[in-house]
Formats: C-alpha cells, structure tokens, sequence
C-alpha cells in the first residue's frame, strides 16, 4: 500500500505559488494546514486553483491570545467558504510561554473542535506535552464521531498514549521523526493500517529562502517517498513478528 495523503504547510513555502505547478500531475494528494491568519486568504486562492490541495484552516495554539474570539471569527468564515476543508492545526503546546490548563490556548481549541463536529470536519490536532488534557477535552465535547475523524498531527507513538487513541478512533499522521518511537509496533499492532497517514510537516523552515521552486519540489517529493517507505518497512517488519 502506497499512502500519498500528506500534511504540509504549503502557504509558508518559499515560492508557493511557482512550486504548486510542478506538483499538480504527481500523485499526491495534499492537506494543507493555514493555521496563522496571514495565510488563511493565501491558501483559499491556492485551493480553487490547484485541487491536488486541500485546505485546512485553523489557528495554531501559538497564535492564542486574549483576542481569540474575533480572531476565530474570520477563521470561520473560511471554513464556512469552503465546504470541502478541513480545520487545523488547532491544539495545545506547553512550549508556549505561560501556558496552563483553561487558558486561551484551550479555549480556542475548544472552539475548534466544536465546529469540527458542528461543520461535520476532520480535526487536525497539534499537541505539544500534554495529551492527556486533549483527549479528555475531546471526550468533554463528545468525540469520537464518524462525521469528524481526529487527526493526530506529526504523532509520536507513546505506548501510554496507545488506548486513548484506539477510544478516540484517531488517526495518526506520522513524520519521520515518529519512526524513532519505541512504541510504534503496539500502535500497528492494535491501529487498522488505513488509520495511518505520512506527512512532510513541510514549512518556512523546511527548505532555504532562495530555494528554486525545482528544488523544493524534488525535496518534497523524496521526504514523502521515504517517509512512506519507513512505514512500509515497519509495517513489513512487524508482520514478520
């Protein structure tokens, strides 16, 4: 099984625009997450020109503020706009300055993944240290629902995470980082395979500023070739178990 869905952050991309061409006849299909307000407007214009991209609007745990309210205004009319998207990267990160349960950073999740049910989308989470607070607000809100999968975003398979994710029926999006886990063959064991999803992460920081668009092209192509073949080798590799 070849897996060609994938998390990108295309929008933060040097070149966005040029590189989107080069991609469009691959087999790829990409979700891409505009989860910081600049970008909202950017992706929506990218999406209706290219459909091998799928937008994903949300706002990121970093970006929380006293001014969530007004600010997940003009993110839900995104995704209003755009009935096919989803919504994401929305979640909690205890790297950020200050950060402590009931905050503005949950508060805002807490509206995302309200309208994730509401708007019947998928919800891309971004968790940071504290997962064990983000599964028992999604429980809160009355997830799992079959309308709304939950996406796990760049998942790091935690053995103690393993339950919570098979209650929640999650679907996990792996990096190549996540190969690194001890953990991952408990995961496939017990994860039906079309759970899983690979993914670039690919942003600002994923090539130089003055990449040629060829270049970041051939990158991303080879990081989503490699990444996919360490899940089929580590899917190979515990069915030899």
């Amino acid at each position: 099984m070849e897996l060609f869905d994938f998390h990108m952050h295309f929008t933060q991309l040097p070149l966005y625009k040029e590189l989107a061409p080069l991609l469009e006849n691959s087999m790829y299909f990409a979700v891409s997450s505009a989860c910081f307000s600049n970008e909202w407007n950017q992706l929506e214009k990218l999406t209706r020109e290219h459909r091998f991209i799928q937008a994903a609007y949300g706002i990121h745990p970093s970006e929380a503020s006293a001014f969530y309210e007004s600010h997940w205004k003009l993110c839900l009319d995104f995704i209003l706009r755009n009935p096919q998207s989803k919504i994401g990267e929305t979640g909690l990160d205890k790297r950020v300055p200050f950060y402590k349960g009931n905050d503005f950073q949950e508060k805002l999740f807490v509206l995302q993944a309200k309208a994730a049910l509401q708007f019947k989308r998928d919800l891309i989470i971004h968790c940071v240290g504290d997962y064990t607070r983000i599964f028992k607000l999604l429980r809160s809100l009355g997830y799992p629902q079959k309308e709304s999968n939950i996406v796990l975003h760049r998942f790091y398979p935690k053995k103690h995470l393993l339950q919570d994710t098979l209650d929640l029926d999650c679907q996990l999006s792996l990096h190549k980082d996540s190969f690194r886990s001890p953990d991952l063959a408990l995961f496939l064991k017990e994860i039906p395979q079309e759970k899983f999803k690979v993914e670039t992460d690919a942003d600002i920081n994923f090539v130089s500023p003055n990449s040629r668009p060829e270049e970041i092209a051939l990158k991303l192509k080879n990081e989503i070739h490699e990444t996919n073949q360490l899940f089929l080798a580590a899917l190979e590799s515990f069915q030899r178990l």
